[in-house]
């Protein structure tokens, strides 16, 4: 399985979610000829010697870009992958030095500084969440046991009215019956077998009167 990470994108398997922290941007750059390289990281200040007055010249490279990006009408462009420098420190207000590239040169106060190399890092973080993947395997079960009661199981609404207009106390009742096992009829003589248990009836007596 192979799934490209991103901010807002996480990937999810198993329970496990996958996210990007970080990125972290190392800039490789080269003052002149000279054979060892000056290492900074995006958005952290270098100091660069022999440019300027002072110990050297303050930066700053801003995250590097690379991909693509959409327009607003639909239409896709490659981005040439590309960071910029800018003055950096107190007495500075940020000004923009250029463009830059890997292996591209700028020139500053005459001073050629070449882009040797980005290098890239993903910081990954994740957590686990049991629950999800005992979702994915028990669900359809779940759903299956639960369409099935639906099915077969019983269901039964009942609505009744008490009329006490007249002499007699009547009780209108009505039964809907869902499901395959489902008997409004036995419903119907349970309730009356309930409603009738305690009715006072005669009783014959055998060479005598009914009381």
């Amino acid at each position: 399985m192979e799934k490209v990470l991103g901010a807002g994108h996480p990937l999810k398997y198993k329970g496990y979610t996958f996210f990007l922290q970080n990125l972290d941007q190392t800039f490789r750059l080269r003052v002149e000829n000279n054979p060892l390289t000056l290492n900074a990281r995006n958005n952290e200040e270098l100091l660069i010697p022999g440019i300027g007055p002072g110990l050297g010249l303050p930066v700053r490279f801003s995250t590097f870009k690379r991909g693509t990006i959409e327009k607003p009408d639909g239409s896709v462009e490659q981005i040439t992958p590309h960071t910029r420098m800018k003055l950096s420190g107190k007495d500075n207000s940020g000004e923009d030095l250029g463009r830059i590239s890997p292996g591209e040169s700028i020139l500053i106060n005459g001073t050629r500084l070449t882009l040797v190399e980005v290098v890239e890092r993903a910081r990954l973080g994740y957590r686990y969440d049991p629950g999800y993947a005992l979702l994915i395997k028990w669900g359809g079960v779940l759903l299956l046991a639960t369409m099935a009661l639906r099915l077969f199981a019983p269901w039964q609404t009942a609505a009744y009215r008490v009329d006490c207009s007249g002499p007699i106390v009547r009780l209108h009742l009505h039964i809907a019956s869902r499901g395959l096992f489902a008997n409004s009829g036995r419903l119907y003589k349970k309730i009356e077998s309930i409603m009738t248990a305690n009715d006072i009836r005669p009783i014959p007596i055998p060479g005598g009167r009914l009381k």
